[in-house]
């Protein structure tokens, strides 16, 4: 079983809650870009390039050990920009990091392949566009981990997208099964529809 988190930045320590989960794909569009799909690759404003000692100091936090790295794309002699992926590898669980990568930009066969295959996603601070549906298997899991605020995005009140996959869930019946994990209580509740997440957050 693997499951995916986009927008993971340096949350490593998120694993420990899936114990038995053997793999995991992460994925973030920096240290290129935080907000990677509002502007082109060589945008260079909100590049981020402490981003991989970050990473790289929360892997050996949570004792995973570098394994490789591999280039994937290359766009620039700027290695930020260049879509590449780390293997990060524990006594039990492995990481898949694709760094530099948007499933929406980029053209990356090998994180394609991890997304569909995925038997779930992580959300947690960051929603990714609701494309990635298009994508995965239509009975995965979505957890949503606390210390997140889940309520429905309307552009016209915040200016971000709505075409997101919280939002997805609010205004879809889907197959998809959602948890709430309570990350302190580590706690798994299951909602039969995303709008029981009011209920659920309110008694945090």
């Amino acid at each position: 079983m693997s499951l995916l988190y986009i927008g993971a930045w340096s949350d490593i320590a998120v694993v420990s809650f899936f114990p038995t989960t053997k793999k995991f794909i992460f994925v973030d569009t920096q240290p290129r870009n935080e907000f990677d799909d509002d502007f082109p690759i060589e945008e260079s404003l909100y590049e981020r390039p402490y981003f991989l000692k970050q990473v790289f100091e929360a892997v050996n936090k949570e004792n995973f050990n570098f394994v490789s790295e591999k280039v994937l794309k290359v766009y620039s002699e700027n290695e930020l920009k260049n879509p590449t992926l780390y293997k990060f590898k524990s006594e039990t669980q492995e990481i898949d990091y694709y760094v530099s990568s948007n499933f929406r930009k980029d053209d990356l066969p090998e994180l394609i392949d991890e997304i569909k295959t995925s038997e779930g996603i992580i959300v947690s601070g960051y929603f990714p566009h609701s494309d990635l549906f298009n994508l995965m298997k239509p009975n995965i899991n979505v957890y949503l981990m606390s210390e997140t605020c889940y309520e429905k995005i309307d552009f016209n009140e915040t200016g971000e997208d709505e075409n997101n996959i919280i939002n997805y869930l609010y205004d879809n019946d889907t197959q998809i099964k959602i948890y709430f994990v309570e990350k302190y209580k580590n706690k798994f509740i299951s909602l039969s529809k995303m709008s029981e997440i009011k209920n659920v957050e309110v008694k945090q």
